[in-house]
């Protein structure tokens, strides 16, 4: 963490796309180029600049008056704010931050603090797992680094799911092992604050993906079938009962906004065989953004010493086989044009292209 902040804490950067402000005003960019420049050098992420930027000065100035401000005037001829994904207004680590500091210094905190715990989280729930200390340092590494949260760290809105997903499923973990229904709504609660502060499709991703692990456990451990049903329902309606300020507010701009899902199938699968080599990506392990704007989309970056560690566990270990299947099918739904075009038919899943599923892929691996 310290590596990825210290030019914050020592100088006051940003993790703000200012490049693309000082290039629409002519001016000369102020942060040096480092030893791997990019001539589009944060050319995807400008999110975080022209959109979360002025919708969290205007939270932040909010808070501070006592107002919950959900509606911005200054952007697109007025905006709700509640339904850009990067803010996650009703998150309390966000309520938090933006009552107490000025609003870019409680962006870099937050995003700090996100990327430290993320860490600690996987840590914790690899352990809980039973791997070794080891193992569950490079897992926890691989998660703070690498795929989507690597990818899209900036934009903060896969802060919630980052950390507060591992513990949910630590908790599903612990509560099976122990037969405590306790452990069902710490786990519900972890996974209520993972929607709250995160993109509403990677929490529903993830969310789906934490159902499966318990069905799975329903039909492995047919004795205690009884006891595990009840669990996942208590888990399911606290998870949903927290996060529901974001489920209502996200069903609000469904129902008033348009998407048309087939435009998916035309820009993301038209090239089917290109995938292929998309999926390359994934294993060689990419360290910034691919050329073509295409491939972000479909790129965990794992690395081949990540993917190999993981492909090992899964073939030694039995208890790691269920995240092994998970992660090929979540595969084959972003990578294989015929199951994506049947996701895009399902509702709410249709909500966001279906290469977006790559973001619990790098959680099993």
């Amino acid at each position: 963490t310290l590596a990825v902040f210290w030019k914050f804490i020592a100088f006051g950067h940003t993790m703000y796309a200012v490049v693309v402000v000082e290039e629409q005003l002519g001016l000369i960019p102020q942060a040096p180029e480092g030893w791997f420049p990019s001539d589009d050098r944060h050319a995807r992420v400008v999110d975080n600049m022209v959109l979360l930027r002025p919708h969290l000065h205007r939270y932040n100035e909010g808070l501070k008056q006592g107002e919950m401000r959900l509606w911005n005037p200054s952007l697109f001829c007025g905006l709700p704010a509640y339904a850009d994904p990067m803010l996650n207004p009703f998150y309390p680590p966000h309520l938090l931050l933006h009552a107490t500091l000025p609003p870019d210094a409680a962006y870099e905190i937050d995003l700090m603090l996100h990327l430290f715990f993320s860490g600690v989280a996987m840590l914790a729930l690899l352990r809980a797992l039973g791997r070794s200390d080891l193992a569950a340092t490079a897992g926890g590494m691989i998660w703070m680094l690498l795929g989507y949260n690597g990818l899209w760290f900036s934009t903060g809105i896969l802060a919630g799911v980052s950390v507060f997903g591992p513990l949910a499923l630590l908790a599903l973990v612990r509560g099976l092992e122990t037969r405590d229904r306790s452990r069902a709504a710490l786990a519900g609660g972890a996974m209520g604050l993972a929607i709250l502060g995160s993109h509403p499709q990677h929490a529903l991703h993830f969310f789906l993906f934490t159902l499966a692990w318990l069905a799975f456990a329903l039909v492995r451990n047919r004795a205690d079938r009884r006891f595990i049903a009840g669990f996942a329902g208590v888990y399911g309606l606290i998870a949903v009962g927290v996060g529901l300020a974001n489920v209502l507010t996200r069903l609000d701009t469904i129902a008033g906004g348009y998407r048309a899902p087939e435009f998916d199938a035309i820009s993301l699968y038209s090239e089917p065989w290109e995938l292929l080599s998309y999926l390359g990506g994934m294993v060689s392990g990419k360290v910034w953004y691919p050329g073509p704007a295409l491939e972000l989309e479909f790129t965990v970056y794992a690395g081949m010493g990540a993917f190999a560690l993981a492909v090992v566990g899964a073939i030694r270990d039995p208890a790691a086989r269920f995240t092994a299947i998970f992660a090929a099918f979540t595969l084959a739904a972003a990578f294989v044009r015929p199951l994506a075009e049947l996701l895009l038919q399902i509702p709410l899943l249709s909500l966001s292209p279906p290469a977006r599923w790559i973001y619990v892929a790098g959680f099993c691996l």
